[in-house]
């Protein structure tokens, strides 16, 4: 997928980044708790399944790191940016903050 294309400028703009090689895209989310970096996780392994498509994901004590690349063929895929856009709906559903409404244990 063009890295120009509406769909990835609009995830861009809610901050997510493009990786050097532009076939990649990447955004960590914040939450207040641990379980609610478990839940949102969990919302994207079963959503991942389904779609055969699977991110490179850590999980820290209140964040989430979530990677979306197609490697055959290496690309931005339109399935990356589809997943990176279920991952901001599902962001929000489970109550995602900004990194400065968290506290570092």
């Amino acid at each position: 997928m063009d890295p120009e294309s509406p769909h990835v400028k609009s995830l861009i703009a809610s901050g997510w980044q493009l990786d050097d090689s532009k076939m990649g895209i990447s955004k960590t989310f914040y939450f207040k708790t641990f379980t609610k970096c478990q839940d949102f996780f969990n919302l994207i392994a079963i959503r991942s399944k389904s779609a055969k498509h699977h991110s490179t994901t850590t999980i820290r004590f209140r964040s989430v790191h979530v990677h979306w690349t197609t490697h055959n063929p290496a690309s931005l895929s339109s399935l990356d940016v589809m997943m990176a856009k279920f991952c901001e709906d599902q962001a929000k559903l489970v109550g995602d903050v900004n990194v400065d409404q968290i506290t570092t244990c």
